[in-house]
């Protein structure tokens, strides 16, 4: 079954969920946490899971390609200002099912946000990187 993103890309239940927040509270300043619904949601996945990471710039269309993994137009949060508005990591709360695996896909805040620190931007650069089978550096620009 098709939609608007094509005959390949079928359209999926769910909605975004944070994976992982970063604490800015002056008791637990500059820790990142795992948010339990979604700690619940993986450990629940009897099959093999893969996972994709979508990073890169801030407001360069992160979110807008991870909803389209998912065959919506809704979803990930989509900003129509020059602010970043994906906080952390989001991922699906349904991951779907694909070649006899689940797939848990990962949409990033932007690595160069102008409100956020370097230090952030790069422990969730690297936390993508590392827990991804897939990462995607969205990127753009002419290479």
């Amino acid at each position: 079954m098709g939609n608007i993103f094509g005959e390949g890309i079928q359209f999926r239940e769910g909605k975004p969920i944070q994976l992982l927040k970063y604490v800015e509270d002056s008791e637990k300043h500059g820790e990142i946490i795992l948010c339990e619904q979604a700690l619940d949601i993986v450990r629940k996945i009897d099959e093999p899971v893969s996972v994709i990471a979508v990073v890169g710039s801030y407001r360069k269309g992160k979110s807008w390609f991870a909803n389209v993994l998912h065959g919506r137009c809704d979803g990930f949060e989509l900003g129509s200002k020059t602010e970043g508005c994906t906080r952390g990591i989001y991922m699906w709360n349904e991951p779907f099912f694909q070649k006899g695996k689940r797939i848990i896909v990962l949409d990033c805040e932007g690595i160069d946000d102008p409100k956020q620190s370097q230090q952030l931007a790069t422990k969730l650069f690297i936390l993508c990187l590392t827990i991804s089978s897939t990462f995607i550096y969205n990127l753009s620009s002419i290479i």
